[in-house]
């Protein structure tokens, strides 16, 4: 499975939400209709997650996060999340905060420039 996937499982599941809309899974994704499609067959075939109609929306489809799903992820994600925490240690308080606003900074710049991108491509 490859890390993308994972980590749209580990937001629907970070959010505090065990159903999804697959629009939503598309926007935190900032990605097409198709891709997010691509997205969650991929973790319906790994058992992450479940395709289920909306019970009061039958044209809208949900996204159920299945029962521990959760675990695998941690158990896949955790020689990573014990690397990059002693990494981290190695920085003071005021270096981690700089570094957090990069990577806000960062990501708020990538998903500008991929939405000009997208836009560009459909005009």
């Amino acid at each position: 499975m490859r890390a993308a996937t994972a980590s749209t499982a580990v937001a629907i599941e970070s959010g505090k939400r065990s159903m999804l809309r697959t629009t939503h899974a598309r926007a935190a994704e900032a990605s097409t209709a198709a891709a997010s499609a691509g997205l969650i067959d991929r973790l319906e075939r790994a058992g992450f997650v479940r395709r289920i109609a909306d019970a009061q929306d039958r044209r809208k489809v949900l996204v159920e996060v299945r029962p521990g799903s959760m675990d695998a992820l941690d158990a896949m994600f955790r020689p990573v999340r014990e690397t990059m925490t002693a990494l981290l240690a190695d920085y003071d308080g005021e270096d981690l905060v700089r570094f957090a606003e990069f990577l806000e900074r960062a990501a708020d710049a990538s998903t500008a420039c991929l939405a000009q991108i997208n836009g560009a491509s459909a005009g």
